[in-house]
């Protein structure tokens, strides 16, 4: 999904510490296990063809690799 860069092109737009510390604070509960990633359940499916890159970057940002 491109989150990182996504987050950190939003962080240099920020005008004040606390527009950053907020971004950051929502940023954690979309990727984090005690987040969203408790809250719901989702899988992702990718095709054979990203099996490399996604095995570099250890699956999507924000899904456990089971």
């Amino acid at each position: 999904m491109g989150i990182g860069l996504r987050l950190q092109r939003l962080l240099a737009c920020c005008k004040t510490e606390e527009d950053k510390q907020n971004l950051l604070k929502s940023c954690e509960i979309l990727l984090s296990e005690k987040g969203m990633g408790e809250r719901f359940k989702v899988m992702s499916i990718f095709p054979k063809t990203l099996e490399n890159i996604l095995s570099q970057r250890k699956g999507p940002a924000g899904f456990a690799v089971i």
